[in-house]
């Protein structure tokens, strides 16, 4: 991982901002319609792969 970009999970804008730590711009915005409330994100040791975490939803019953 080389610090180039930092990697935000959007909760609200159901989505994960790719921002360019150089110049604090967003380059790339990811998102997916099964991925509606993603919560975190982590990066791979290595740099190679981003992981999100997506808020699990409780559902009530009764």
């Amino acid at each position: 991982m080389d610090g180039a970009r930092v990697y935000v999970a959007n909760f609200v804008g159901s989505s994960v901002s790719v921002i360019d730590t150089a110049t604090d711009a967003v380059t790339a915005t990811i998102s997916s319609s099964d991925a509606r409330t993603p919560a975190g994100v982590a990066v791979s040791p290595d740099g190679a792969r981003v992981h999100g975490r997506l808020q699990q939803q409780r559902r009530r019953s009764g």
